[in-house]
């Protein structure tokens, strides 16, 4: 619970002794980190129910110890992530602010998508990330 607390409190549950050995490909220039997932609502569930989009990233080069996030409901079972050029936009502002530096270097990481739904994730969510 304290854990919760303080990361939410904006504090630091986590930091590397050695950023640079830590994490070498994230230490020579300024880079943010991006996570997302899309969680769907289960057939257990009312099948109006929405699937819920997440993406957080990182606030804080070179540490990359905190991460900001934001939650949106979208469309029912829908795999894309509705809006990401504007969310991606808000958490690249974030990072410019938080950081002092205009991220050099992206690495986003995608959760929550099937085999079946990775080309059509590919196609419309990388040109949103690219365009914001």
């Amino acid at each position: 619970m304290a854990i919760k607390i303080n990361a939410k409190a904006g504090g630091r549950n986590s930091v590397f002794d050695d950023v640079r050995e830590s994490l070498p490909v994230v230490s020579n220039k300024p880079t943010i980190i991006f996570g997302a997932h899309v969680s769907h609502p289960s057939a257990k569930d009312d099948s109006a129910a929405p699937s819920i989009a997440s993406v957080v990233a990182s606030q804080d080069w070179h540490e990359v110890s905190k991460y900001i996030g934001v939650v949106r409901e979208q469309g029912h079972c829908e795999a894309i992530i509705s809006g990401l050029e504007d969310i991606v936009k808000d958490l690249l502002h974030a990072f410019e602010k938080e950081s002092n530096k205009k991220p050099q270097q992206l690495i986003f990481y995608r959760d929550g998508i099937s085999n079946g739904q990775f080309k059509q994730v590919v196609e419309k969510e990388i040109p949103a990330i690219e365009k914001a």
